[in-house]
């Protein structure tokens, strides 16, 4: 090649790069306290199929877990956890949650706790409408092809 050097260059898709911002964005340290006691309400409620029967009794829809999505499980979950406030404020409360064998635990009183407490959820009230737009845009990259020219379009529209 006569002394020139190649370079490899790795240029992540653009979708790729909005998950990443999302990843970032849950490790800040006032956003990582609120990811973890969501994932720990999600976990709490999916694992204990005595309080997921209470859930599902006052709600047909589910909580997503980790594992249902790859890209932007912060959003989702906080926007999911959201849509059930009501339906996990009157889980907790119910006269069925105190038959579990499990409502006496440290856990189960720290998730009552976190979900009747007012601050978590005007916490959630808060952050949605900013990660909504990330996940807008991420929703848009997150197709075939290239999509760039496309959110180019659509900011220069707005």
């Amino acid at each position: 090649m006569g002394g020139l050097i190649q370079r490899e260059f790795c240029a992540l898709c653009a979708a790729c790069c909005i998950d990443l911002l999302f990843e970032d964005l849950a490790r800040l340290p006032w956003l990582a306290s609120l990811v973890a006691d969501a994932k720990r309400i999600v976990t709490f409620t999916r694992k204990n199929h005595h309080m997921l029967a209470i859930f599902h009794s006052l709600n047909a829809h589910d909580i997503v877990l980790p594992t249902d999505t790859p890209f932007a499980y912060s959003y989702l979950v906080f926007h999911r956890l959201y849509m059930v406030m009501d339906s996990l404020c009157t889980s907790v409360v119910d006269r069925h949650w105190l038959t579990m064998s499990m409502a006496n635990t440290d856990i189960a009183r720290h998730l009552q706790y976190e979900v009747l407490d007012e601050a978590f959820w005007t916490k959630i009230e808060t952050i949605l409408p900013i990660l909504k737009y990330i996940y807008t845009v991420l929703h848009i990259l997150d197709k075939e092809g290239s999509t760039l020219g496309l959110v180019y379009h659509i900011y220069t529209r707005t």
